[in-house]
C-alpha cells in the first residue's frame, strides 16, 4: 500500500505541485510567517516529489534513488542562492512541502498506512533538506572540501530509518 502511495505522488507531481502551490497561497493570509516570497518559481517542485516519492515510498532509500534525490535538491538549493533568496525561504519551503506532503498521504491512506508512509517520507525530506542547503552553499564548500567526495559522503553516510515490519 505504501508503494501505491509512492506512485499516486510520483504518476500526479505536476498537478499535485498545482495544488500544493496553492494551498501555500492561501495558508499565506492565514499564518504570514509562512508566506513564500511571490516571485519565486517553483519550477523544481514536481520533480521533487516525484523523487521524494520514489526514495520513501516506492522503493525504500534505493542508491539510485537516493541519488537522485540529493542532486534535484543540490539544484533547488543552487538555484534559490543564485536568485537571492535568503536561506531561511529554503527551511520555510521544507517546512510547507512537508505539511502539504502530510495532507496528501492523510487524504489517500488509513493512519496506519500514512503514518508508515509520513515516517519515510520524513526521513527523505530531511535528507532532501539537507542537500538542499549543500547546494545553496556549494561555492563556500568548493572552496574548502572537494565537492563531489563531499556529496558521495553525504549520499552514502546519510542514515535512513530501518524498514518496519
Amino acid at each position: 500500500m505504501i508503494e501505491q502511495l509512492g506512485l499516486y505522488l510520483s504518476e500526479n507531481a505536476d498537478p499535485l505541485a498545482k495544488q500544493i502551490m496553492a494551498d501555500w497561497d492561501a495558508l499565506g493570509p492565514r499564518e504570514p510567517w509562512h508566506r513564500l516570497p511571490p516571485s519565486m518559481d517553483h519550477d523544481h517542485l514536481p520533480d521533487m516529489i516525484a523523487k521524494l516519492a520514489a526514495t520513501a515510498l516506492i522503493t525504500y532509500f534505493g542508491e539510485k534513488e537516493r541519488k537522485a534525490l540529493a542532486w534535484v535538491a543540490v539544484q533547488h538549493g543552487e538555484h534559490r542562492f543564485e536568485l537571492g533568496i535568503a536561506e531561511e525561504t529554503v527551511h520555510r519551503e521544507y517546512e510547507l512541502l512537508r505539511w502539504a506532503l502530510w495532507r496528501r498521504l492523510k487524504e489517500k491512506a488509513d493512519s496506519t498506512i500514512a503514518s508508515q508512509g509520513i515516517i519515510r517520507l520524513d526521513s527523505a525530506l530531511s535528507f532532501s533538506h539537507a542537500a538542499s542547503l549543500r547546494g545553496y552553499h556549494r561555492r563556500a564548500i568548493e572552496a574548502s572540501d572537494d565537492w563531489a567526495a563531499m556529496m558521495d559522503r553525504f549520499i552514502t553516510e546519510w542514515s535512513f530509518p530501518s524498514p518496519i515490519q
